[in-house]
C-alpha cells in the first residue's frame, strides 16, 4: 500500500501567480489519492490573499506576469491600471484538432482552465457531425460567445483554421492569446512566427519543449494579466 504523502508550504504569500495557477491544479489532482497539501500565508498581506473554498487555492489579488512578450507597465506603476479581483472568462480555444494527440492535448488543457473556472468552448467537442457550413457557423458563434480566444500557434506554420480564428478575434476586438510550444523557428527577420498573428496578440506564451502542465499555469497567468488590465 502507498504511504500517505504530507506537503507543507510555508509562505506562500511571496508566490507568483503562475506559482499559484500551478499549485492548485496540482492541489485538484489530488482528489482521491493520499495526499495532504498545506499552504501556509501571511494573512496582513492583503495583496496575496488567498480563497480555500473547495479545495483550492485560488489568488484573489496579484500582479500576474506573461510569458513572451512583457508588459509595457507592472501593475502598480504610475499610469497602469489598478489591480481588481479576476473573474472567470468565456474562452474560445483554438488549435489544429486533427490527430489524437492534439485532441488529447486540447481536452487536457481545456479541462485545467474550466477547473480553474473559466468557461471553454472547445472546437472538437461541438464540430462532430457537422460539415463545412456548420462547422463554420458553430465556431463563428463559438468565438462571437466568448470574452477572449486561446491559439495554439505550433507547427511549422500555425495552423490555418487556427490562423483565421485569430484574425476574426482580433477584428472583433476580443483579447489573444497566442501559445506555442513548439522549439522550431522561422528563418529571417519574421521572429518565431508570422508577424500577422503575433502583432494579434494580447499575450504571448513562448515556452519550447514546455510540459503540459507549464503552459496551463502560463496561461492562467496571461487570462489574469488581461483582466488585471480591464481587457
Amino acid at each position: 500500500m502507498l504511504r500517505p504523502v504530507l506537503l507543507i508550504l510555508d509562505d506562500l504569500q511571496w508566490a507568483d501567480p503562475t506559482s499559484v495557477a500551478l499549485l492548485a491544479l496540482l492541489a485538484r489532482r489530488t482528489n482521491g489519492h493520499r495526499v495532504a497539501l498545506v499552504a501556509t500565508i501571511l494573512v496582513e498581506d492583503r495583496q496575496h490573499a488567498f480563497d480555500s473554498g473547495r479545495g483550492s487555492l485560488v489568488p484573489r489579488r496579484a500582479a500576474p506576469r506573461t510569458v513572451g512578450r512583457p508588459p509595457a507597465s507592472p501593475v502598480g506603476a504610475p499610469g497602469s491600471p489598478s489591480l481588481r479581483d479576476t473573474r472567470p472568462m468565456k474562452l474560445y480555444f483554438a488549435g489544429p484538432l486533427f490527430t489524437t494527440p492534439e485532441r488529447t492535448w486540447n481536452a487536457e488543457v481545456t479541462s485545467a482552465l474550466r477547473a480553474a473556472g473559466h468557461e471553454v468552448f472547445l472546437p472538437q467537442e461541438q464540430e462532430p457531425g457537422k460539415y463545412g457550413p456548420g462547422i463554420f457557423a458553430t465556431d463563428v458563434g463559438g468565438i462571437d460567445w466568448a470574452d477572449g480566444l486561446v491559439a495554439i500557434m505550433d507547427g511549422p506554420d500555425p495552423d490555418s483554421g487556427t490562423a483565421w480564428e485569430v484574425g476574426y478575434a482580433f477584428g472583433t476586438r476580443k483579447p489573444v492569446v497566442l501559445v506555442r510550444t513548439d522549439f522550431r523557428a522561422l528563418a529571417g527577420d519574421a521572429g518565431d512566427y508570422n508577424p500577422m498573428l503575433t502583432q494579434a496578440a494580447t499575450a504571448r506564451i513562448d515556452l519550447p519543449a514546455a510540459s503540459t502542465m507549464e503552459v496551463i499555469a502560463a496561461i492562467l497567468g496571461a487570462l489574469a494579466r488581461i483582466e488585471a488590465d480591464g481587457r
